[in-house]
């Protein structure tokens, strides 16, 4: 779905912002690409829809290398969340989401229509479509950022930082809306933030940066597994089982399952394997099946599942 070969960015011989990094995101997956201040991260994101051109390698994206693109068409493709979010202030929500819409040339019915249903999926009510960006909060603007960004149902969304600017508990709350959002509609996310316990819960892999060159890229576990350095482990905060429990999400870990019947006691997906620990010895059990946000069941965790993750990650090679 997306991929970055050998991709630089050099402003002069001196100053490198990025340095021939690889990567692949695959089509549903959600890649948290995080790193110190000033290595690189926004450099890439921007890269990906053209508003910065790369000065080596080759984007591509949906199998077609981003230079073969028109610009403009290129980033009517691509969804676009960032901090700012930069909603337009004398339009209002309902504009706001059917903006890109009403560029392509989209009746006004169907641009009612599909803002009606977008506000939805984000969790507002259908009122705050008369609202303006004033009358929202920090957390409800976000959304409605959000909600722009899937408009014209792009395959590709890039979100820069799109929580930093919000107090804690909406952050949580937005990242656990985002997550049930993905779960639903499968789209391909790339994810920039400064926050490894954000990035930790978000992303099905992460890209960790640093001085424009890219660290390691892998699963969450596989950071406290297979740290590839000791920047790796400094970053993470450590690599030891309890930092790992506290930070992993249990479909990072969980076996695949599926019942026709939910059983009395689950976990949801996003819940940490500190969480699921607790939830396991509360219930006196050794294993516990995983639901998802719709309530299906999906995988099965278990005390031997939590053992090996903290044990090796499957990219480790065991001695």
């Amino acid at each position: 779905m997306l991929s970055l070969q050998q991709v630089g960015k050099s402003y002069s011989a001196d100053v490198v912002a990025v340095d021939e990094i690889s990567l692949d995101v695959a089509r549903g997956e959600l890649l948290t690409l995080i790193g110190p201040s000033g290595c690189g991260k926004t450099t890439v994101l921007r890269m990906i829809n053209r508003l910065i051109e790369p000065t080596s390698g080759k984007i591509f994206v949906h199998g077609r290398e981003i230079r073969e693109w028109d610009p403009i068409e290129l980033r009517r493709s691509i969804g676009y969340v960032i901090q700012q979010v930069g909603l337009f202030p004398h339009l209002t929500v309902e504009q706001n989401i059917a903006y890109v819409l009403r560029i392509t040339g989209m009746s006004v019915k169907k641009r009612q229509a599909r803002a009606a249903e977008l506000i939805s999926l984000i969790g507002l009510d259908k009122f705050h479509l008369n609202r303006y960006p004033a009358e929202l909060s920090g957390g409800q603007a976000q959304r409605v950022g959000f909600a722009r960004a899937l408009a014209s149902d792009p395959d590709v969304i890039l979100m820069d930082e799109p929580f930093g600017a919000l107090d804690q508990i909406t952050r949580l709350q937005l990242q656990d809306e985002l997550l049930r959002i993905q779960q639903q509609l499968k789209k391909t996310i790339v994810f920039v933030t400064h926050d490894i316990q954000e990035a930790m819960k978000m992303g099905d892999k992460i890209a960790l940066m640093r001085s424009g060159s890219l660290v390691q890229l892998g699963r969450p576990v596989d950071f406290f597994n297979c740290p590839a350095d000791e920047f790796v482990t400094d970053f993470i905060g450590g690599s030891d089982f309890f930092r790992l429990l506290e930070l992993i999400p249990v479909h990072q870990v969980m076996e695949e399952a599926s019942l026709k019947k939910t059983p009395g006691a689950t976990l949801t997906r996003d819940m940490t394997l500190a969480e699921a620990m607790r939830l396991l010895f509360r219930q006196n059990k050794q294993q516990i099946y995983v639901t998802d946000c719709d309530g299906k069941v999906t995988g099965l965790l278990s005390m031997d599942i939590i053992r090996r993750a903290a044990a090796a990650g499957s990219g480790c090679t065991e001695e």
